[in-house]
C-alpha cells in the first residue's frame, strides 16, 4: 500500500505527489485551476461549515472537533464510496490530500487521513 500525504496547496506541484485531491469546501485564493494540477476536488468530504467555524473561532477544541468531524463524514451518504475509491488508487499510488488551510497545529485533513486508513 503506499502513503497518503498532507500538503499545503501553495506548496509546490511535485511529480511523487501521486493522486492530488483537494479537501477544502471552498476553491483556495490566489491558485488557479492549472496551477493547483488537481485529480480531484472533494469538496463533500469536508467538516460543515458549523464545525469549520466553531473550530476557527475557538468555539470547539480539537478533540471536539475531529470526533464531530469523524462522526460528520461516517454518517455521510458519500463518504463510503468515496474512501472506497481513495483506497483503490492507494493500491497502485501515493495520495497527496490538499488543503489551503495551515497545517499547524492541527488540521481536519488530519481526520480525514485517518478515517482512510482506518
Amino acid at each position: 500500500m503506499h502513503d497518503i500525504k498532507i500538503k499545503r496547496i501553495y506548496e509546490p506541484y511535485e511529480s511523487d505527489d501521486g493522486y492530488r485531491v483537494l479537501v477544502d469546501r471552498l476553491w483556495p485564493r490566489g491558485i488557479s485551476k492549472s496551477e493547483a494540477k488537481l485529480d480531484e476536488w472533494a469538496k463533500d468530504q469536508t467538516p460543515s461549515n458549523e464545525l469549520r467555524t466553531g473550530l476557527h473561532n475557538g468555539e470547539l477544541i480539537w478533540e471536539v472537533f475531529a470526533s464531530l468531524f469523524a462522526k460528520q463524514l461516517e454518517e455521510s451518504d458519500s463518504f463510503g464510496a468515496w474512501k472506497s475509491g481513495i483506497k483503490e488508487k492507494l493500491k497502485t499510488q501515493d495520495i497527496t490530500l490538499l488543503t489551503a488551510a495551515k497545517l499547524e497545529p492541527h488540521n481536519h485533513v488530519e481526520v480525514l487521513r485517518d478515517l482512510i486508513l482506518k
